[in-house]
């Protein structure tokens, strides 16, 4: 977690400034789901800490193909490769990237020479430890809970849920600055797009 909290802690200083970072560890470290999910399932968090650590290379990546986006894209095969849901957010993420600073050239470069070894990797190191070939978590994923129905057993929750009960269930005593914090964030973004 420790190295969670340091990319976390980079993260904030390159997109909100040192000070508003600190407001954010603050919550963080008194947050309930820090203390009572992220530590006490660390195991079941990796592919977490990986995308966090993947979003401080993401944005330091530029037109050109260098150690962060060989980082950012060995992190985000690894995090994939553990569970296949994770990489959800960013394909439009990668695909903005590629637009506005027309890097298209280092990310077929990062596809091939990091992505493609990595995925092949890791499918051949699970196929050896689970006596099967080919083991790919996210068709084992697919079979066991689509085809087998075994997701049924979770339950699902109506589309209001995390705006009426996880999200005050989370940040308890600092909901009100979290609401507060985006609307002054939506504000300010707002207003200089309109400048």
């Amino acid at each position: 977690m420790i190295i969670y909290d340091a990319y976390l802690w980079r993260i904030g200083k390159l997109t909100v400034g040192k000070n508003s970072s600190r407001i954010a560890f603050f919550i963080l470290f008194f947050g309930r789901l820090y203390n009572e999910f992220m530590i006490r399932t660390f195991s079941n968090a990796v592919e977490t800490v990986f995308q966090v650590i993947a979003f401080y290379y993401f944005l330091k990546v530029k037109n050109r193909f260098d150690k962060n986006i060989v980082l950012l894209t060995f992190l985000l095969t690894l995090s994939f490769m553990i569970r296949n849901t994770s990489p959800i957010g960013w394909p439009s993420l990668i695909l903005i990237k590629i637009i506005n600073d027309r890097s298209w050239l280092p990310f077929i470069c990062a596809f091939s020479l990091v992505f493609i070894p990595t995925a092949f990797i890791s499918v051949a190191l699970d196929s050896y430890l689970y006596g099967d070939f080919p083991v790919i978590t996210s068709l084992n994923f697919m079979r066991v809970n689509v085809s087998e129905g075994l997701s049924k057993y979770f339950g699902s929750d109506p589309f209001y849920f995390y705006i009426v009960e996880a999200i005050p269930f989370f940040f308890t005593v600092a909901l009100p600055a979290v609401i507060a914090g985006y609307y002054i964030y939506l504000r300010d973004k707002l207003t200089i797009s309109k400048d």
